[in-house]
C-alpha cells in the first residue's frame, strides 16, 4: 500500500527536522553545524561548485539579519548600485523576510531560470523600491586576478568553491608568480566562505615547512 502525506505530516516532518539541526548544533556546541535534507544537500552541493540557478547574490547572516556580501559582475543582480553590501535582504515576493534565517532567505531567492523574483533591501535603514530580477543559470569564477602595473599582481578570492578554486587559484598564482621578484596581493575580502579543503590549500602557497 501507499501512504500519502498530508499537509499537517508535512509540517510535524518540517518541525522534526528543524528539531534535528537544532539539537546537532547543540551538541555540538557549534551554531554552523546543521543537519540537510536530501534537496538541501544537492543544493548545498551546486552551491559549493559555484553551479546554481539564481540571481547572483552573495549572503551572509549578521547582527541577525540577511544581508548582502556582493552581487556577482555579470549576473541579473549585478547591475552597478541594485545591491551593495550591507544591504538587509527586507521583503522577498513583498513578503517581509526580515526575520527569516539566512536558509530560508536563500531558498526563497533561487529557484528555476526564466522565473521571477522581486527583492527589495533596506540601506542604511530606509526600504528601496524592489527589484525584480530573471534567475538564470549562475556559474561562478573562483578567483579573479590581473596585473597592477608592471611590479604587482592582484589575485581576488571570491569564493572557496570545491570543484573550481585549486585549479583557478593555482593558474593565477603560477602566473603572478611568472616574473620574478614581482609583489603578489591576495585579496580574501567579501569572501563567504565555502569548502574548508579549499580554503587550507591558499596557505600551502605561502607556508615554509
Amino acid at each position: 500500500s501507499v501512504n500519502g502525506v498530508s499537509d499537517n505530516n508535512e509540517e510535524k516532518l518540517k518541525c522534526g527536522i528543524s528539531m534535528l539541526s537544532g539539537a546537532l548544533s547543540h551538541c555540538l556546541d557549534d551554531p554552523y553545524s546543521r543537519y540537510f535534507t536530501k534537496s538541501e544537500y544537492k543544493e548545498y552541493e551546486d552551491e559549493m561548485n559555484g553551479d546554481y540557478e539564481g540571481v547572483g547574490l552573495e549572503l551572509l547572516n549578521y547582527q541577525g539579519s540577511v544581508r548582502v556580501v556582493a552581487a556577482i559582475r555579470g549576473t541579473p543582480a549585478g547591475n552597478p548600485g541594485a545591491f551593495v553590501g550591507g544591504d538587509v535582504i527586507a521583503e522577498i515576493d513583498d513578503k517581509d523576510v526580515t526575520n527569516e534565517s539566512l536558509d530560508l532567505v536563500i531558498q526563497k531567492i533561487v529557484g528555476p531560470k526564466d522565473t521571477f523574483v522581486k527583492i527589495a533591501v533596506r540601506r542604511h535603514g530606509d526600504l528601496l523600491p524592489h527589484i525584480t530580477l530573471k534567475r538564470t543559470k549562475i556559474k561562478v569564477s573562483a578567483v579573479e586576478s590581473m596585473p597592477v602595473g608592471e611590479d604587482i599582481y592582484y589575485i581576488k578570492t571570491i569564493q572557496f568553491f570545491e570543484a573550481s578554486f585549486r585549479r583557478e587559484f593555482f593558474e593565477a598564482f603560477t602566473k603572478a608568480t611568472s616574473i620574478p621578484n614581482r609583489s603578489v596581493i591576495v585579496d580574501f575580502r567579501d569572501n563567504p566562505g565555502g569548502s574548508l579543503m579549499a580554503a587550507k590549500l591558499t596557505s600551502y602557497y605561502f607556508a615554509t615547512n
